[in-house]
């Protein structure tokens, strides 16, 4: 997006000069950025399109904020555009946001992150809970501050206990011989109070028993196995199913396209949260395709790959095809490799002629998972590519698909030059063009 506003704006310079408006119009429309409309309306600012572009500009901040679609980012479109039909649409939005969440939590901004350690233990087991809880409330925009703020809006107070559970161990050669710390039990308290005098409780005992063996050195209590101990309290789904109830539906859609990446233990209850509050993952996936933050699209085909479902192959195919941005179109030809075979043949060889080498590179993966003989001339052809990452992995495909595995004593490893590779194959084609291999 920088690149193609820096082009714009330096187009526009040179056609200024030589006071070529419409065309520079053209440009402005084709780069379809905050930069590029502004720059028109400070050179031309009695021009007949000042008008259309002071309007695109606010269109594309209400996209913006639309896509975040918390209740901070639209009320700072709306000190930005506080009339018009868009800031209508805006403060509709925000109701929508609002209406989704529970009475109490409605004018909730910011809340106070107050931790009490009941032992010194107990501070290894808030470093494992604070992320967690900010990760949910900070990813649906509610911002999360410290006890020196002045102002916030509700109180999150999380209490801990910990206990490092140790054993005595004797390892080989004695390396690891003596007391190490490998299990852990904690008591953890969670009490959210909000305006109303609303106040949600919940408490979370797991435990983690001192493992048999050993394979790594615990000889404090900090080393020992808090997180799973966390894990095993249960606090996770706990704090989703609070998240659920205070901050409803779209709350949790928040979450799972939010600026976080989440783990595997913390999303799984968000998506199962989202299910049972009538949200469907599938949907939020696939319309995250199409919207406007190129990374907001990644997250929605990493939840399409996590889903595994193939009625959503063909919406992968034209985000490879059609998206704009790089990493996302290597991202859809990745998840592709999921359901290698579902993706038709022309389509993964139809990628190694995609300009940027990330998507060639993994449009090779897809054609090494199909292991199609169709797909070894153009692959032979990809070993000319300028990208070392590209020629690499149109090798390994190549061996793949038609069973070359050379041993390291080969002659083919010696053949350092990629070109004399490509003549290699080359020839082994020649030589085996009527078989089913060749």
């Amino acid at each position: 997006m920088k690149f193609r506003t820096l082009l714009f704006l330096a187009a526009l310079s040179i056609l200024s000069g030589c006071d070529k408006e419409r065309k520079a119009w053209e440009l402005v429309r084709s780069a379809d950025t905050i930069e590029a409309y502004q720059q028109w309306i400070a050179q031309y600012p009695e021009s007949m399109h000042a008008d259309s572009a002071r309007q695109s500009i606010q269109l594309i901040r209400y996209r913006i904020a639309r896509s975040e679609n918390t209740v901070p980012a639209l009320e700072n479109f709306l000190t930005l555009v506080p009339d018009g039909p868009l800031a209508e649409k805006a403060r509709s939005d925000i109701r929508v946001i609002l209406d989704d969440r529970h009475p109490a939590f409605q004018r909730v901004r910011t809340i106070l992150w107050s931790p009490t350690p009941l032992n010194a233990e107990g501070n290894y087991v808030l470093e494992k809970t604070r992320y967690k809880a900010r990760q949910l409330f900070e990813s649906a925009g509610i911002g999360m501050v410290n006890f020196d703020s002045l102002q916030w809006d509700a109180c999150l107070s999380i209490t801990a206990e910990g206990t490092a559970l140790g054993a005595s161990y004797r390892a080989v050669q004695g390396k690891l011989s003596g007391l190490h710390y490998t299990g852990a039990a904690v008591s953890i308290r969670f009490k959210l109070t909000m305006p109303g005098k609303y106040t949600v409780e919940r408490s979370f005992r797991g435990t983690v028993s001192p493992s048999q063996f050993i394979t790594q050195k615990s000889n404090t209590p900090r080393d020992a196995p808090w997180q799973r101990a966390v894990t095993e309290s249960g606090f996770t789904k706990g704090v989703v199913d609070v998240v659920a109830d205070v901050l409803g539906r779209t709350g949790l859609e928040n979450v799972l396209l939010g600026p976080f990446r989440l783990t595997e233990d913390l999303e799984n209850p968000v998506k199962t949260a989202l299910e049972n509050s009538g949200g469907s993952v599938r949907d939020l996936a696939v319309s995250a395709l199409e919207d406007y933050r190129w990374g907001t699209r990644r997250k929605g085909i990493r939840l399409i790959r996590s889903l595994k479902d193939t009625t959503t192959v063909s919406r992968l195919i034209s985000v490879m095809q059609t998206d704009k941005h790089p990493d996302v179109r290597s991202d859809a030809c990745e998840a592709l490799g999921d359901f290698a075979d579902q993706c038709p043949l022309d389509i993964a060889i139809g990628a190694l002629k995609d300009p940027h080498p990330g998507v060639r590179r993994r449009a090779t993966f897809l054609l090494r998972k199909q292991k199609d003989p169709r797909a070894v001339e153009p692959l032979i052809d990809l070993l000319l590519d300028e990208s070392k990452e590209v020629r690499s992995g149109a090798d390994w495909a190549l061996q793949d698909i038609t069973g070359q595995k050379f041993k390291k004593e080969h002659p083919y490893h010696n053949l350092w030059s990629d070109q004399r590779k490509y003549r290699y194959w080359m020839q082994w084609r020649r030589e085996n063009k009527n078989t089913d291999a060749g």
